[in-house]
């Protein structure tokens, strides 16, 4: 899972050296060289998980990684950027493969709370590689060019596909296979639809990734323009995933204590109270310092990672027994959802930090707004 990372995260900081080979200048163009690759993981996800219903984790993993080695070469060697775009969206078809059959694997293996702290403890690794991948794809562009972060992407993929081959067994036995056809998966789509709360989370989870895919593709661009941090922005976002970290691994210790719709509620919460007060400082001084912005986004970012594992493992309890297909049509809704809304989202003014907060505010108040009329319709089963 953490090459998706990678491949998104290590070329934000090359993302006007892109530009210059491409003669793309406006940030929605360079924004498409990181949306692209959301679009191939949403299409990617639909196909992955009943294929690895039907012949295996394992397979299912290798061949994304086939597809995955062949964006990077293709947007390694291309000369425009479509040629580039097209061969995100590969890598984006190829990477599916790792975040759906990883979360059916762990679902395979593990149930109930047990998942849940595992799950916090797989985004903690998968969160640890925003941390460092800016920095990476920062020197390796400025001691080289931005192809030499693609170059480096492809070495680290090899590495961690060589260690999954060799270290990680089969955990869907032949028994428990569902033959891949139309009837298979109308049967288990209708067993998704009738699990409401799959629904409710997946649909929560949309809401919080497109606002988090919009922090990905405007974060740049509102520290070094917006503030000024031309050379120091890097660091800025280096707290940040630290915070992100932090939250996913408390999530463990919280787990002792309370169940993970009270971390989900208590954490929505939080995320509208602190995206609400800067919506009021914007209307009372139109804009905020970067220590005030830096402070609250902290605080948004420990609410995100609260929400993440909790939501995912609460939305596959209930179809553990479909996992694959499950963890497909789950991730697929996630996805597109949350691509749609960080588009949307980008276009409701002219300045991406307003987006970006404006983005947390309504995605945080509809997330709560849908928990308290599920809470109400169906109490017993939110669990």
């Amino acid at each position: 899972m953490s090459n998706i990372a990678l491949g998104i995260d290590s070329l934000i900081p090359a993302l006007p050296s892109i530009g210059e080979t491409f003669l793309a200048s406006t940030p929605t163009q360079l924004g498409w060289i990181i949306t692209s690759i959301f679009i191939g993981l949403g299409i990617g996800e639909i196909i992955f998980g009943p294929l690895s219903d039907s012949i295996g984790r394992k397979k299912s993993i290798l061949i994304g990684a086939f597809i995955f080695m062949t964006g990077l070469i293709i947007s390694l060697k291309s000369e425009t950027l479509n040629i580039m775009l097209l061969g995100r969206v590969i890598q984006g078809i190829g990477a599916s493969s790792f975040r759906t059959v990883s979360i059916s694997i762990i679902t395979d293996s593990f149930k109930g709370t047990k998942m849940n702290k595992v799950m916090s403890s797989v985004m903690s690794v998968f969160l640890l590689i925003p941390m460092i991948a800016p920095v990476i794809g920062q020197l390796l562009n400025n001691s080289f060019n931005w192809k030499a972060i693609i170059l480096f992407q492809i070495l680290f993929f090899l590495t961690t596909i060589l260690w999954f081959y060799t270290r990680q067994r089969e955990t869907l036995v032949t028994s428990n296979r569902i033959p891949l056809s139309r009837k298979n998966f109308k049967k288990n789509f209708n067993e998704f639809k009738r699990s409401r709360p799959t629904i409710l989370y997946t649909l929560i989870l949309g809401l919080i990734e497109g606002v988090f895919i919009l922090y990905l593709s405007s974060y740049s661009d509102i520290f070094k323009i917006h503030y000024g941090l031309q050379n120091n922005f890097l660091f800025v976002f280096f707290i940040l995933s630290i915070i992100l970290i932090i939250s996913t691994l408390s999530n463990r210790l919280l787990l002792n204590k309370y169940t993970p719709t009270i971390i989900i509620r208590r954490s929505l919460q939080a995320l509208l109270v602190v995206s609400s007060m800067y919506f009021i400082l914007f209307l009372l001084y139109s804009s905020v310092s970067l220590s005030v912005y830096v402070v609250l986004t902290v605080l948004q970012f420990l609410s995100i990672g609260l929400i993440f594992g909790n939501a995912t493992s609460l939305a596959m309890n209930r179809i553990t027994h479909i996992a694959g297909i499950g963890s497909s049509i789950h991730n697929f809704l996630v996805m597109i959802l949350g691509t749609l809304i960080s588009v949307l989202y980008s276009f409701m003014s002219n300045s991406p930090n307003t987006n970006l907060f404006l983005g947390f505010l309504i995605s945080s108040a509809l997330s709560m707004i849908t928990l308290i009329i599920y809470n109400l319709k169906n109490e017993k089963d939110i669990d």
